[in-house]
């Protein structure tokens, strides 16, 4: 907590502006021999959030360094620096909040043309949506799906992944991984292993895959295992994907989303080639607990709820440029006693 937390979002604006990169920093343009050269990007976020119990601010921002090193080495980078005001119904003051991690910072070695060798901290692969989707300039909704709570997102470790194409038309991928136990506030780590194993057909625009992570409880020693499916569909005008998740002793769950866009529209064309809808729904179902061991639980994952849930959740997405959005949201939560509303509004800009 910080007494001075009205001062975060003047910082971390600041931060932005004095991140983003200018043309010619790294090679001369034109070069017809300027090849690989680091890049500094990155994305930042504001967003209002309104539910039934509070009133959250949150703005982020999140600098990403892409360094290549000779022709088979690649180190990347992202900080992630987030400053939150809350009030909570009922209270007269906010109370403020400053959050900051290292999402990754990992060095690939191009070790074979099926084989890329990763070590340091990295986005776990579990499913689709920790390693792609749950950037703010990416994801359709603003809020998370409840099975992002399972586990922790990043980890401090190595991996071996890549892909093949075995049959013609079918695209295979991997990834295998191995974390440490750290508790340093930047780089915290649970001890996990795992990996993932996907199908992709271009033709038909299909991915599915299926993942396994298995979490080290050092204190209980015992392992939490978990397995997830995830399957992606794109057509012509509609996208659709979701993900199923379950953990032993934490609970199961899946979301499935749906997104249109309205770029055929003849009418009004400027606003509807621009214009994104989405949908989702969710549930989660929480394992039977006894009393101690729901104590356990709700102080390691506080982001999972504790009883059975269901959430629908619809959005608008209006993107200005390719890089920036405006987006929009609602959902309904439904719990035993405990039902919700969120609304939120929120831009997105990657530089």
């Amino acid at each position: 907590m910080l007494k001075n937390g009205r001062k975060i979002h003047v910082v971390l604006m600041v931060l932005a502006l004095a991140l983003l990169p200018q043309k010619g920093l790294f090679a001369a343009e034109g070069d017809p021999e300027a090849k690989a050269a680091p890049v500094i990007t990155g994305y930042t976020f504001s967003r209002f959030v309104l539910s039934d119990e509070e009133i959250q601010v949150p703005l982020a921002i999140s600098p990403i360094l892409l360094f290549p090193i000779g022709k088979h080495l690649l180190l990347e980078a992202e900080l992630e620096l987030e400053g939150e005001s809350e009030k909570m119904d009922g209270e007269d003051h906010w109370e403020q909040e400053f959050e900051r991690e290292i999402e990754y910072l990992q060095l690939d070695v191009l070790a074979h043309k099926y084989i890329t060798l990763v070590g340091g901290r990295f986005l776990i692969p579990f499913g689709t949506y920790i390693e792609r989707l749950h950037p703010s300039w990416i994801k359709n909704l603003q809020q998370n799906p409840i099975t992002f709570g399972f586990l922790e997102h990043s980890g401090n470790g190595v991996m071996a992944r890549g892909g093949a194409t075995p049959f013609r038309g079918v695209n295979l991928n991997y990834s295998a991984y191995f974390t440490m136990e750290a508790d340093a506030e930047w780089v915290a780590s649970e001890r996990m292993f795992g990996g993932r194993l996907s199908a992709f057909v271009p033709s038909w625009g299909t991915e599915a895959g299926f993942s396994y992570n298995g979490t080290r409880d050092i204190e209980m020693a015992d392992t939490v295992s978990g397995i997830g499916l995830d399957l992606s569909q794109q057509f012509k005008r509609l996208d659709i994907r979701g993900e199923y998740a379950r953990f032993s002793g934490r609970g199961s769950g899946y979301w499935a989303e749906a997104t249109h866009r309205f770029n055929y529209v003849r009418f009004w064309k400027p606003f509807f080639e621009r214009t994104q809808i989405v949908a989702r729904w969710e549930q989660f179902f929480a394992p039977p607990h006894e009393e101690e061991e729901e104590e356990g639980m709700e102080e390691g994952h506080t982001a999972l709820p504790e009883m059975d849930t269901k959430r629908l959740s619809a959005g608008l997405n209006f993107y200005i440029t390719n890089d920036l959005k405006i987006s929009t949201g609602y959902t309904r939560s439904i719990a035993a006693g405990e039902n919700d509303n969120i609304f939120d509004m929120g831009v997105s800009w990657r530089f």
